[in-house]
């Protein structure tokens, strides 16, 4: 389904499915079985992985604070009025 100039949309792709629930957040692929290859390569092969799980879950960790003092700002001017 890959086409030039664009990004896969093929199964593992249409399995990563984000949730949350109150202040907790899931990303998951699903269970699919090769996930853990993709995510992380396998020794003896070129493919280093994709590592993105890792990489975005580094992302929000860095970029939380930023945005959770935007929505204490907001709360704070709420309640002062």
């Amino acid at each position: 389904e890959a086409r030039k100039g664009q990004a896969s949309t093929g199964n593992y792709r249409r399995n990563v499915h984000g949730m949350v629930t109150h202040l907790h957040g899931l990303i998951t692929d699903g269970g699919v079985v090769y996930g853990p290859w993709l995510e992380n390569g396998r020794d003896g092969t070129r493919f280093r992985g994709y590592s993105s799980f890792r990489r975005v879950g580094q992302t929000l960790q860095a970029d939380a604070p930023k945005v959770l003092q935007v929505h204490i700002d907001k709360a704070v001017r709420e309640l002062n009025g």
